[in-house]
């Protein structure tokens, strides 16, 4: 018998025993999980959610066509900006970040890619900043709304940096509060992920 038709019982179903489970790190490594995640965000395929973000972006801005001043929060290295910054649809990114080794791994990369005047780090409690004295017409927050302690103060603090036509943009997590799963949702989970194909996941 193929090896891909052994059948393993989980949960009283027959599903597909995987080739290789050990090559299943990341949901991100799944094109078949990417591909579906984008066309979500987007209504087209795309190759990966990045190019969905940017689609959807380029729509949003409208008349515009680009986003003059950006804002992000917890950007680590800032590669996603960067990556807004190099397709023309962002001009400028103010990036606030808590991990200095993140802000200088982001400046060298920046300066690497030839983007370091557009792109600004800063280091710190963005929300303990006044930033009313400017307004961003794009406050960008990628898988980074899910580590705040206060998620209704970073919305809050979301609104009052946006200008009167800017777009506020979240690409991120929702569920369980900050992944505190429960022993037996993460058992159930374990069981789908090893009874999956390989070219699923």
């Amino acid at each position: 018998m193929d090896e891909t038709q052994n059948r393993i019982g989980i949960s009283g179903r027959n599903v597909i025993q995987p080739l290789k489970p050990s090559a299943r790190t990341s949901w991100n490594k799944s094109a078949a999980v990417v591909g579906y995640v984008a066309e979500k965000i987007c209504g087209r395929p795309c190759k990966s959610v990045q190019e969905a973000n940017i689609s959807l972006l380029r729509k949003l801005a409208g008349e515009r066509k680009n986003y003059s001043r950006g804002i992000s929060v917890a950007c680590g290295t800032g590669r996603k900006e960067m990556l807004l910054l190099e397709s023309g649809l962002v001009e400028h990114f103010d990036c606030w970040e808590l991990s200095e080794t993140a802000i200088t791994a982001g400046k060298e990369e920046a300066k690497k890619r030839g983007l370091e005047e557009r792109i600004s780090f800063h280091y710190g409690d963005v929300f303990s900043k006044d930033v009313s004295s400017g307004k961003f017409d794009l406050v960008y927050w990628d898988n980074a709304m899910h580590h705040m302690f206060d998620t209704g103060q970073a919305m809050r603090w979301s609104r009052d940096a946006l200008a009167d036509s800017g777009v506020f943009y979240m690409y991120d997590y929702v569920g369980p509060t900050r992944f505190q799963w429960r022993d037996e949702q993460m058992e159930i989970v374990k069981n789908v992920l090893e009874s999956w194909m390989t070219n699923i996941f």
